[in-house]
């Protein structure tokens, strides 16, 4: 796959920025879940080491590209719901994780009975 010069720039910032990719099981993520890479959208499922996806940084507020280093796949046992948004698209994730709304933080599960009906 060829890069645009802007994926190159990203690329050239990142040096020893690297995550741990986790899904299923115990983690949040459905393997279905799309998360916003370099490259496009892709499934979790699909992402392998050395993708550069968006994040967030806790620390700085901001979102961020990073490097995934090593994908981690556990058997799911937690119970996974489905959030639409407002632009169409929607989150899979477990019933307890959190999701920023506004400056507020709440669990999927949280935000589905908040917006039922």
């Amino acid at each position: 796959m060829k890069l645009t010069s802007k994926q190159n720039e990203i690329l050239t910032q990142l040096e020893d920025k690297t995550r741990v990719l986790l899904f299923g099981g115990s983690r949040c993520f459905d393997g279905s879940q799309k998360v916003a890479t370099l490259y496009g959208s892709v499934k979790i499922k699909d992402i392998r080491p050395v993708y550069v996806f968006l994040t967030s940084n806790e620390v700085t507020g901001f979102d961020e590209y990073q490097i995934v280093n090593e994908v981690l796949v556990f058997k799911n046992d937690k119970r996974c719901i489905e959030i639409e948004l407002n632009n169409g698209e929607s989150i899979r994730c477990t019933e307890d994780h959190n999701i920023e709304v506004g400056n507020e933080w709440m669990t999927a599960k949280e935000i589905m009975n908040k917006h039922k009906g």
